[in-house]
């Protein structure tokens, strides 16, 4: 807010108002704390952990727990089970369970907020907050200039300030940094300012923030008002930026950032009504809010409508219904699902290496229809897929690749790698990556690696970014003329996407959910944790790729995970409750942990001739009989600890005796062990070999066989 008297900002009283934003009566066209139905939708999200979560998840997330609350202070609704509430927030920081490769100081900065409205005691963190550094570069491996994040630094900043501590060691790199991200038109965004670029809305909120502190907020004020100012659009919202050149959309947190910052600088969008229009259109009939018309509820949404008008100055006359959805909704959402679908399986950049039967084996045994291999050879393709047509075993390998050193440029962002995950049915669509270390910009890529692949048939994944504004200018741009096919959730490094970055809820009902294998390791045998924990379910007529297709396009695909990572809870990511309830009305079609079909396997028995290369121990001359037991595995495809141990191995009827080979990774731990039975003479005609394993956590004995 803006001292009248001398045309400062009063740094105080202002970041008072922000500590609790939106934290003042709303009345007129502004949510009406009465209305019980809007009270019901927040207290639906409740969960019994104690905290607040979306909507389709079972357990409470940090974000959505801040966003609930800050709506129930904002509207002086009464919260209940308090304490329970707070122990939640002291204990679940949303990257517990996988710290991010940046640290996420946003994240604690919501939970000293939401801690604060509680009225609990944060003196607990201080210590920790107080030897926070900033700013901390982002690894180069993920942002070619290790930019840092900007609102993660400025958000180390106002921890601090919240916990009403000292901040003199940030004040002169903090002060330099954020000098270097301002524009001359008052705007921020992540890049130095000396690339041309211009700011981001969201961006800008952020650096206000930290300008308030520093004494500078009122530093181009009129240049910034008249920006900010030209980021509203026709239908009232804000978009991103003036005139941007991609994705311009108005959404909730656009137009929260920009209503926030004007407010900072005493200032007001040039039509408050049609600002106040376009945020109601985003209220459902459950009475939650979307972040963009005709979209799916959720509590951050929510959270930044509130928030935003609060910044408005209304009167009746826009007390209306909410205005006509905009958007389309999602295919899945409006229209009912078939009833002649089936459920089918699908792993994303699972192996491409290693042994070709060992995947076979694994595809028949845990029920995978489709089989993505990541960065396979083609004769590795040729060779998987003979053997299972050989077999019988139902599954089709596709490429599934991660084009390694590809880099795309967004300017005012920074430049990223892990942008570029494909998925094609043959080798056609699958060529054309890009050259190592190649820098594109968007568009660039677009030209050169998206439109070929889509031509022939091949689909962009997206697999993780966590500078939150450059990945939503992406898939609003997907969304806008295609891109990303589907955004992965479930990942061998990351329990879930989701929890790190909690803004791809928003995409929910838009762009289809998956899950990610990213197989890391040599041999698929020993990842068979993360290929039996987690996968992609998706419904159609048939387990082919063109059903596959038409599952994306319809948004018919589910992320499902049930493992150690998940304590073996089964989470599931879906368009829909109606997708979700039809995959578990037909539970018995894929699961893998009720002892059904498609339980992970005690050991592979295969038979090796000279020929098959890809195999590990394969004979000069003759047949070798490998046999592998199954271990617990790291997400690198290292060994941990045996779940099961060979007794004895017999071909034709006889023992014979075996040579147990081990080696061993360069960190110290096991990265093969296998037992060998060579026969450099086999006699013309069928023969048979029998493995008896014992499960080690039951002492059960099984037997598997196979003919050769």
């Amino acid at each position: 807010m803006i001292d009248q008297s001398s045309g400062k900002i009063s740094r105080r009283m202002a970041l008072q108002s922000f500590v609790l934003a939106g934290c003042v009566g709303l009345t007129g066209g502004r949510v009406n704390a009465a209305e019980t139905d809007f009270q019901d939708y927040l207290m639906g999200l409740r969960k019994p952990d104690g905290g607040f979560g979306w909507s389709d998840q079972p357990g409470s997330h940090l974000v959505a727990t801040h966003a609930v609350v800050g709506c129930c202070v904002a509207l002086q609704i009464k919260l209940t089970n308090i304490e329970m509430l707070a122990d939640f927030v002291r204990r679940k920081h949303s990257a517990a369970r996988k710290p991010p490769e940046q640290k996420y100081r946003d994240f604690d900065l919501q939970q000293i907020e939401t801690l604060q409205w509680l009225g609990q005691d944060v003196s607990p963190l201080n210590a920790a907050v107080a030897a926070w550094k900033a700013p901390v570069p982002y690894a180069k491996q993920y942002e070619k200039h290790a930019y840092p994040v900007l609102r993660r630094q400025v958000a180390t900043l106002l921890c601090r300030d919240r916990l009403d501590l000292p901040w003199d060691d940030l004040n002169e790199p903090m002060r330099l940094y954020m000098n270097q991200r301002r524009r001359p038109n008052g705007s921020f965004n992540n890049t130095p300012n000396t690339d041309g670029s211009d700011g981001h809305v969201v961006a800008t909120w952020w650096g206000l923030q930290a300008a308030l502190l520093f004494g500078q907020a009122d530093e181009f004020r009129e240049q910034l008002i008249a920006w900010l100012q030209a980021c509203q659009q026709t239908d009232g919202g804000f978009t991103w930026q003036p005139n941007p050149s991609m994705s311009a959309r108005s959404t909730a947190t656009y137009t929260r950032a920009a209503l926030r910052s004007l407010e900072l600088l005493d200032a007001k969008p040039l039509d408050q009504r049609a600002a106040t229009a376009f945020l109601q259109s985003l209220k459902n009939p459950d009475n939650g809010f979307a972040e963009r018309p005709g979209w799916i509820s959720n509590p951050l949404s929510t959270y930044h409508v509130v928030d935003a008008l609060a910044c408005l100055e209304l009167t009746a006359e826009v007390d209306r219904p909410p205005s006509k959805l905009t958007d389309t909704p999602s295919p899945t959402l409006a229209d009912p699902l078939p009833q002649n679908l089936k459920v089918f399986s699908a792993q994303i950049e699972s192996h491409g290496t290693g042994s070709p039967r060992d995947a076979v084996l694994l595809a028949q045994r845990l029920g995978i229809h489709l089989w993505g291999a990541k960065n396979a050879k083609p004769e590795w393709m040729t060779a998987a897929q003979r053997i299972a047509d050989q077999d019988g075993v139902a599954v089709q390998f596709v490429f599934a690749d991660e084009n390694y050193g590809t880099w795309i440029q967004v300017p005012g962002e920074g430049c990223y790698s892990h942008m570029s995950d494909i998925m094609a049915e043959n080798t056609n669509a699958a060529e054309g990556a890009l050259s190592r270390g190649e820098v594109l910009t968007w568009e660039e890529y677009r030209t050169k690696r998206l439109q070929p692949l889509e031509i022939a048939g091949g689909r962009l994944i997206w697999q993780f970014g966590e500078n939150e504004n450059v990945v939503r200018l992406l898939l609003d741009d997907s969304l806008d003329r295609r891109g990303f096919a589907a955004i992965s959730t479930f990942h061998f490094g990351n329990p879930d996407f989701t929890d790190t970055e909690p803004f791809l809820h928003l995409y929910r009902g838009q762009i289809p959910f998956v899950a990610l294998q990213d197989a890391h390791g040599q041999q698929p045998w020993w990842f068979a944790d993360m290929t039996t924990g987690f996968r992609t379910l998706f419904l159609a007529e048939e387990p082919s790729w063109e059903g596959w297709l038409k599952a994306l396009e319809n948004n018919w695909t589910i992320a499902v995970r049930r493992d150690a990572r998940t304590d073996h809870q089964l989470l599931m990511h879906s368009a829909s409750p109606s997708v979700s309830d039809y995959v578990m009305q037909r539970l018995d079609q894929w699961n893998w942990w009720l002892d059904g079909i498609n339980s992970r396997p005690m050991c592979s028995v295969v038979a090796i001739s000279p020929e098959e290369t890809f195999e590990t121990g394969y004979p000069a001359k003759g047949i070798s009989i490998r046999v592998r037991c199954a271990w617990t595995n790291t997400g690198k495809g290292l060994l941990v600890k045996p779940l099961s141990k060979l007794l004895n191995l017999t071909v034709d009827g006889q023992v014979v005796e075996t040579r147990e080979i081990r080696s061993k990774s360069k960190n110290g731990m096991w990265d093969d062990v296998y037992s060998v039975y060579e026969m450099p003479e086999v006699a013309f005609g069928k023969h048979q070999a029998e493995a008896r394993v014992q499960v080690l956590s039951t002492g059960e004995e099984i037997v598997e066989s196979i003919r050769f």
